[in-house]
């Protein structure tokens, strides 16, 4: 079974689809920020689609909405080329979204996201939904240090430390390149800062990435490999899918 893209049906086919039961939408929030000089800016954008096709099929039979290309990055917009929403924009955004879903009949939305900028946004958004009383629920996957312990988990199997793991286009996400879109990875792999991220997260969210790291790195990605990459996008999926169940049996609950 494939999942149905809504961005790639026609209206009477998702409204036939409807009427037949599928009723849930996972919702991709991408960013376009810069990944070092190794990684593409659309990185989480890429990672993001392919975990909502997994989630999706998970919760089969479902669709994938269009993706948001832009996210909350302000704190990469040091570096060229980063285009950001404000979280104010972004959560207008992202109501505006799902109110669309609801209007359809569509019966649950499932936020997701890889970049941890999104997060607030994204639980600030759901919370708002919910306080609208509307038909449909809305989920959504936002806790960053549960995204980045899954990753550091995953890499010490791999016997790659937390550090050489990073939070920012370090061994994590280039194994994550390398397994999607190997292509766009270039060669100008390097280690870019070392701690961890929980230990700087609040620097990193005030003053931006800039005051980290000169080459826009958190981690050490000159390991990285494909076979890495797709034991990563195993673990960000299983941590992702506990954390929506979860929301979702408490939301069938109430």
């Amino acid at each position: 079974m494939d999942v149905l893209h809504l961005s790639r049906m026609h209206s009477p086919e998702i409204r036939a689809a409807i009427s037949r039961g599928v009723r849930t939408v996972v919702v991709p929030i991408g960013s376009t920020e810069q990944h070092g000089p190794h990684l593409p800016l659309g990185m989480d954008t890429i990672v993001t689609e392919a975990l909502a096709r997994r989630v999706a099929l998970h919760f089969a039979p479902a669709f994938v909405g269009p993706t948001l290309q832009v996210g909350a990055s302000d704190h990469h917009l040091a570096f060229t080329g980063t285009v950001s929403l404000s979280q104010a924009t972004l959560i207008s955004i992202l109501l505006d979204y799902l109110q669309s879903l609801n209007r359809h009949g569509f019966e649950r939305a499932l936020l997701l996201s890889y970049h941890g900028g999104n997060f607030g946004p994204m639980a600030r958004a759901v919370e708002d939904y919910g306080q609208l009383n509307l038909p449909m629920r809305a989920a959504a996957f936002t806790d960053p240090h549960a995204l980045i312990r899954a990753g550091e988990e995953a890499a010490e199997k791999l016997g790659v430390s937390p550090e050489a793991a990073g939070a920012h286009a370090g061994h994590v996400e280039t194994s994550l390149a390398l397994y999607l879109v190997p292509n766009l990875v270039t060669a100008q792999r390097e280690k870019g800062f070392m701690g961890r991220y929980h230990e700087v997260s609040a620097l990193l969210f005030e003053k931006g990435l800039q005051a980290l790291t000169t080459n826009g790195i958190l981690g050490d990605p000159t390991g990285a490999s494909a076979e890495a990459g797709a034991r990563y996008l195993d673990a960000v999926f299983h941590v992702a899918i506990e954390h929506l169940e979860r929301q979702l049996g408490c939301l069938h609950a109430a």
